[in-house]
């Protein structure tokens, strides 16, 4: 499993999912920070003292959709990597409109270590990566 340092935001309305998720990655090194919603986490990443390195957001949630929440944050740090989670499945999402094809989405249910290995890969790839921009989607 791969391990890291960096500051996260976990945005999941599910406190169960939310809870394993963010225990999952504390146990992989990161700083882990925990919003039920996207207002909470908006709130949160603009009062923070110092850098968000990757928003960890569900796509579907109450009140504001994770792309929604993601594009709000990256206002005040640009520079953020983003991973959406998703019961749905990439085509219903992509479908629906909900999120765009291409941005980086895991399947619910995923495993901790599949969960670290593509936080450390969005992470590590932050050097090259446009904001917002191409990344793959994990293939289903």
């Amino acid at each position: 499993m791969k391990r890291g340092s960096e500051t996260l935001l976990v945005v999941e309305d599910d406190p169960t999912v939310r809870s394993l998720v963010a225990v999952s990655l504390r146990e992989s090194g990161y700083t882990v920070l925990e919003a039920m919603d996207g207002e909470e986490a908006v709130r949160m990443a603009a009062s923070l003292d110092g850098q968000l390195d990757l928003l960890l957001c569900d796509v579907v949630l109450p009140g504001m959709n994770g792309k929604d929440v993601v594009d709000r944050i990256r206002a005040a740090h640009p520079a953020v990597a983003a991973l959406f989670i998703s019961g749905y499945t990439n085509i219903t999402v992509a479908h629906q409109g909900i999120l765009e094809a291409g941005l980086p989405c895991l399947q619910k249910p995923f495993q901790p270590g599949e969960l670290a290995d593509k936080v450390r890969e969005l992470l590590d790839a932050r050097g090259g990566a446009v904001p917002g921009g191409s990344l793959q989607a994990q293939k289903e």
